[in-house]
């Protein structure tokens, strides 16, 4: 007959380690990419960049006055 395993501290920990994964992966694809590429359509620019090099530049997206 089948015998129950008993749990055992590293039983907890890797169950922790999985949810915890799980949880990283649920909010990495929960994360939306800001909307700079359709932002710059709708305001008429004709140069779009990568919303990643957006974050990086060191000018604002828009001019200002």
């Amino acid at each position: 007959m089948y015998e129950m395993k008993r749990p055992t501290a590293r039983d907890g920990e890797m169950r922790a380690r999985s949810q915890q994964k799980e949880a990283l992966e649920v909010r990495d694809r929960m994360i939306i990419p800001p909307r700079c590429d359709a932002k710059s359509k709708d305001m008429g620019l004709t140069q779009v960049q990568s919303w990643r090099d957006y974050f990086t530049r060191d000018e604002p997206f828009v001019p200002t006055p």
